[in-house]
């Protein structure tokens, strides 16, 4: 203000116009001024907000770095405690040879097939024993195996190579101490059939060996009701029958885990508890589905280790889950018990259900039963008992 007084000292009567002029380039000048201030300061907002996106990403690549790590680490810890049990399981009294391996499993994994099963990690890690086609944890104190873990492959149909009728129950296996054992005698007269985990029917296109190991009682065998080993498929509370005290499960589980063919579409999970007694014509599958968590709770199991099950999509909301109609059932075991059948006596009863029952008999089921019956006279004939001694 001081300037301007000696501007208009200066100049007189122009002193009016020379301090508009003045006035308006000052006014110009603060606009330039806060225009500046203004666009610095935006500049200044959006290096921030730049700088905390960054720093947002670099977070959340350190954090998936830091899970994948974590992972790692569960998957590496995993496999340490999958081999170290498959050590310490070692039993004395197998010398785990070639032909022992073959017939009676291994305590180490041997093939592919288990790289396969093991690919996700393993419910446990006590008393594991490795079969051809399937792996199993057994229970010594129940006589029953904790879990099985099997694989199914879908593709074209194979030459069937086994026949179950030429495999026999058992729970005779060097792996096994005697006073661990189960025995066919604890299930005679019980009311309980020798429930198999692993079908037996699903080793029909393996070698004979990998058929008989599914008839081993410790290992794939549980005491099961009639009806339900018909039609379904391990426990929480037990009763035991026969001298070894085998334990009968009050339920039985199964967790399903299907990749789909497309490498980008995620896995589909589905577990059922089902209970060990009849079960109703009208039941339907999902009433006995329930949640991998609860039955991890139940069981002490930790399905899947190796895989975040949390990404997976609940089977049963993807396909048709269904359980069979008795009548469907009784159709898919007419094939089943031809094949079963031991006597023309017993074949014939086949065929007498399926009239009672009103099954169609058609060319298949005809087919099936001319090539029993010629078995069952092939035997008959060329039988001992049948033969006469020349004199």
């Amino acid at each position: 203000m001081d300037m301007v007084k000696r501007v208009i000292v200066a100049i007189g009567p122009r002193a009016v116009g020379i301090l508009a002029t003045v006035q308006l380039l000052t006014i110009h000048q603060a606009a330039n001024e806060q225009e500046r201030d203004t666009a610095r300061l935006k500049e200044i907002v959006q290096t921030e907000v730049e700088y905390q996106r960054q720093e947002r990403e670099t977070i959340a690549r350190l954090t998936a770095a830091l899970n994948d790590n974590a992972l790692a680490m569960t998957r590496q810890r995993q496999l340490i405690s999958d081999l170290a049990s498959m050590h310490l399981s070692l039993p004395r009294a197998i010398d785990a040879d070639r032909d022992t391996i073959q017939k009676f499993g291994s305590p180490l994994p041997t093939s592919n097939r288990h790289r396969q099963l093991m690919h996700y990690g393993l419910p446990g890690n006590a008393n594991i024993w490795f079969y051809d086609q399937f792996i199993v944890s057994h229970n010594y104190e129940r006589k029953i195996p904790n879990w099985v873990v099997q694989r199914f492959d879908n593709g074209p149909d194979k030459e069937k190579l086994s026949d179950r009728k030429k495999s026999n129950f058992t729970g005779r296996v060097p792996h096994i101490d005697e006073h661990f054992r189960a025995d066919n005698k604890d299930y005679l007269g019980s009311g309980w059939s020798r429930g198999h985990m692993v079908p037996a029917s699903d080793m029909a296109r393996y070698p004979q060996t990998n058929m008989d190991q599914t008839f081993l009682l410790n290992s794939n065998i549980v005491p099961q009701n009639m009806q339900n080993n018909g039609n379904f498929w391990t426990f929480v509370k037990h009763e035991v029958i026969g001298d070894n005290n085998v334990a009968v499960p009050s339920h039985l589980f199964k967790v399903i885990l299907l990749e789909q063919k497309s490498g980008d579409a995620p896995a589909l999970l589905g577990a059922f508890v089902i209970p060990n007694e009849p079960i109703p014509s009208d039941a339907v599958l999902t009433d006995y589905q329930v949640s991998l968590q609860s039955l991890e709770r139940s069981t002490g199991l930790t399905f899947f280790p190796r895989l975040a099950t949390q990404a997976l999509l609940p089977m049963c909301d993807t396909i048709d889950c269904k359980m069979m109609t008795e009548r469907e059932l009784d159709i898919w075991n007419i094939p089943r018990r031809i094949g079963w059948s031991k006597n023309r006596h017993e074949l014939d009863r086949v065929m007498d259900d399926c009239k009672k029952k009103d099954i169609d008999i058609d060319d298949n089921i005809n087919q099936l039963y001319q090539s029993k019956l010629r078995e069952l006279d092939d035997h008959q004939i060329s039988s001992p008992t049948n033969s006469k001694s020349s004199s």
